[in-house]
């Protein structure tokens, strides 16, 4: 995993209790819901590089309870789009009793 030092502003690298609440106030903010799922996921991932987390990629993997869409998945890197996907059950497969 290569470190993006060009994405860490000084002083403000490492996980200091300022660096957490920032992060925290974002995704408990009115910010965050306000944007859909890509824009969730880009917005974590500027943030975690913001932080100074040596961030390459990021991915998210949200299961569903729905019958037939198993899971959603968001993939996220620096200066690339955000990709999407559906992972749907197996046909006949039942995923809840």
């Amino acid at each position: 995993m290569a470190i993006h030092s060009e994405h860490i502003p000084d002083g403000t690298a490492g996980s200091g209790p300022d660096t957490i609440l920032r992060l925290i106030e974002w995704l408990s903010g009115d910010e965050c819901r306000g944007v859909d799922d890509n824009g969730f996921i880009a917005g974590l991932g500027r943030r975690l590089l913001d932080q100074g987390l040596p961030l390459d990629r990021l991915k998210l993997h949200l299961p569903t309870l729905h019958p037939i869409v198993f899971a959603r998945t968001f993939a996220w890197a620096p200066d690339e789009p955000v990709e999407s996907a559906i992972v749907a059950t197996a046909p006949g497969r039942r995923l809840h009793s």
